[in-house]
């Protein structure tokens, strides 16, 4: 998804949901305070993680690759991490 953060400041945002899940709070925030990439948060019941990369000033695309790359990292660890 591509949106604007706060003060127009232009980026892409990629959001992974994980199946209805019934998962601790302490362990949302034990993710948010261990990884350094990728905020997990819970919403109505389903686990989410999500990551913003910022594009404002451009990107090339050896950075836009690196930033996909450590997603798909992301995406994989966090199924592992909440089981």
């Amino acid at each position: 998804m591509i949106g604007a953060m706060n003060s127009g400041t232009a980026c892409i945002r990629t959001t992974a949901v994980t199946r209805p899940a019934s998962v601790p709070m302490v362990k949302v925030m034990e993710w948010n305070r261990t990884k350094r990439f990728g905020r997990a948060y819970l919403d109505g019941g389903s686990l989410y993680v999500q990551m913003d990369m910022d594009v404002e000033r451009g990107a090339t695309t050896e950075a836009l690759a690196n930033n996909l790359e450590r997603w798909a990292a992301v995406v994989d660890q966090f199924p592992k991490f909440f089981q």
